[in-house]
């Protein structure tokens, strides 16, 4: 059994997809804190957005379009050492504008995808996985690569994976920068074939809240 994953590290965790339960409950505690109460002052907008952010709030950002690709791709290790691993780049976004790094607060990998269908490890363990990462001027830019996920275990036939949400590291990002997804898979006879994946972005969350009558 391999000793060790070599992979990249899992990122620091975040809220999960905000349900529609989430959205209204958002859109209340805004509202409740930017309106005020008889015994609690109001709070002005940017206070509440800063307590939206220390929350954690999160919305799927539509000004950005999903970036998809229906290219096939598979890798496989084929070698007898354990430690070894083989990986495949997939497919990038455009280069970041200003706009981007200002605008992106983070992004998930959804991908069709599974491995060879079968393990002996006992306990069962997964290594056929998916890193996304930040490149510069074509190379990989030092601590900007995430796992993203991995396949599910054994998987028979292609399947929807959703992986973890990445918050950006817009301080650490500059413009013309890509985000890159990668396939991995490591020890002898474990193999990664995805035939679907998709880059969403997510932004903080911002209601439409209509002004108060006679307010300017």
């Amino acid at each position: 059994m391999p000793q060790k994953l070599l992979s990249a590290p899992d990122p620091e965790p975040i809220l999960p997809p905000p349900t529609h339960e989430n959205v209204l409950l958002y859109h209340q505690v805004w509202r409740a804190l930017w309106d005020g109460a008889p015994k609690r002052a109001a709070l002005p907008p940017e206070i509440v957005s800063c307590i939206a952010i220390f929350a954690g709030w999160i919305l799927p950002d539509r000004t950005h379009r999903m970036i998809q690709t229906s290219k096939r791709v598979f890798v496989k290790c084929r070698t007898s050492d354990e430690s070894a691993k083989v990986s495949r780049r997939w497919f990038t976004t455009e280069p970041l504008s200003e706009h981007d790094i200002a605008d992106i607060v983070a992004f998930q990998l959804v991908t069709g995808s599974k491995d060879q269908g079968w393990t002996t490890l006992v306990p069962p363990e997964s290594f056929s996985w998916f890193e996304v990462a930040v490149e510069r001027e074509g190379k990989p830019v030092s601590q900007l690569q995430w796992k993203s996920h991995h396949n599910e275990l054994c998987g028979k036939a292609m399947s929807r994976v959703e992986g973890a949400i990445i918050l950006a590291p817009r301080a650490h990002l500059q413009v013309r920068d890509v985000i890159v997804v990668w396939l991995y898979a490591q020890s002898y006879a474990w193999s990664n074939e995805a035939e679907k994946g998709a880059l969403l972005f997510y932004k903080w969350f911002q209601p439409v809240v209509p002004l108060r009558i006679g307010q300017e």
